[in-house]
């Protein structure tokens, strides 16, 4: 999957479905102290209450990471 600037994704989370635009991805250490990609994403709702509440989200973008949280581009 390939993730860049302005996508608009949706991911799960302990509060259920979400959805967001990234706005950055920046290479930063990790705490397993590897770099490590790092997504920072404007939170546009909860898929799950239709909530509408903008905040930033910052996910570890390892594939791995992006495949436990159930990270996909958002059907347009």
């Amino acid at each position: 999957m390939k993730l860049t600037t302005g996508t608009i994704i949706t991911w799960q989370c302990m509060n259920g479905g979400m959805v967001g635009t990234i706005k950055s991805i920046h290479l930063s250490p990790s705490a397993a102290g590897t770099i490590a990609p790092w997504v920072i994403i404007h939170r546009i709702c909860n898929l799950d209450t239709n909530e509408r509440q903008l905040n930033e989200v910052m996910l570890c973008g390892t594939p791995n990471n992006l495949a436990m949280m159930q990270v996909e581009v958002a059907p347009c």
